[in-house]
């Protein structure tokens, strides 16, 4: 527990009451306190509060980037999309713990709300819940169904860090991939959707190189075979083939960016030898970032 959260209960007068609130509570009853506080504190607030809340708010500035910019990225994205990969529009907020629970990161990245969910920090993850929700359905139709599922999405994410870049905010919009599938043994499953969401990406870059009017150099490559060996070897052979995305803005060639990926592996808990895997991108090449 931290020394402010000890400061707050001495101060309260309740020992311990953020454990009384996270572990005596039902999900429900902490939903309808909450809402409550935020409602008696809202109605506290003047517009000039707001209005200076709105100024100041890091996670409340709209982007620098125009809608036509962000969406000609999207559209470049859309048109190399993979004809088996569906597209869908995920909500803004995904359940409680789906950052912190699916990929192991800090509960506080993510944005809690007062009704037990928590803004999308990470879309990958919530492709990989939803990869798995189809995945069971397929199940009781064949319980050793290898049909895949393929999924992808472009959506906004809110995350607290405070990032340092200059070109960096609290929001800004993913393009992310993510499938699904039976294992069949030496990760041949997962070496092939690696070599199919790189080569994606690669496409895409390309495609937005040509039609962009920014004057983007964009050179890729990947090496992958898809061949059996241990996630050890996985690791290595990753590491290995994959070559660096090198991007530069011409005229001046000198200033070149250099970004390489980092591919992630989503498992479906419970829905083994079931596994997802996503590509997350947030496009910090295409300078400034897509935010």
């Amino acid at each position: 527990m931290s020394s402010i959260v000890d400061r707050i209960e001495r101060e309260a007068g309740v020992p311990g009451l953020a454990s009384i609130l996270a572990e005596k509570l039902d999900p429900t009853d902490l939903q309808s306190l909450l809402l409550e506080v935020y409602r008696m504190r809202a109605a506290r607030r003047s517009p000039a509060d707001v209005l200076l809340d709105h100024g100041r708010n890091r996670f409340v500035a709209p982007s620098p980037v125009t809608p036509a910019r962000a969406l000609e990225w999207e559209l470049a994205l859309l048109a190399e999309l993979p004809p088996d990969f569906e597209a869908v529009t995920l909500s803004p907020v995904c359940p409680l713990g789906t950052s912190s629970v699916v990929a192991g990161v800090s509960q506080n990245w993510a944005v809690a709300t007062s009704r037990n969910t928590e803004v999308v920090s990470d879309s990958s993850n919530v492709l990989a819940l939803e990869c798995a929700l189809r995945r069971r359905k397929l199940l009781p139709e064949d319980g050793k169904s290898v049909a895949p599922v393929h999924l992808a999405a472009s959506h906004r994410l809110l995350r607290t860090e405070r990032f340092l870049r200059a070109n960096s905010y609290a929001h800004f919009s993913t393009f992310v991939l993510c499938s699904a599938g039976r294992t069949r043994g030496g990760l041949e499953f997962e070496l092939a959707q690696l070599k199919c969401h790189v080569a994606f990406y690669v496409r895409a870059l390309r495609r937005w190189a040509r039609t962009s009017a920014c004057g983007l150099r964009a050179a890729a490559s990947a090496r992958v075979r898809p061949r059996p060996c241990s996630k050890r070897a996985f690791s290595h052979h990753w590491r290995k083939s994959t070559r660096t995305w090198i991007v530069s803005w011409m005229p001046n060639a000198r200033k070149a960016a250099t970004t390489t990926g980092t591919f992630a592996s989503r498992s479906t808990h419970g829905l083994r030898p079931a596994r997802c895997w996503s590509w997350p991108t947030a496009a910090p090449w295409l300078g400034p970032r897509l935010c």
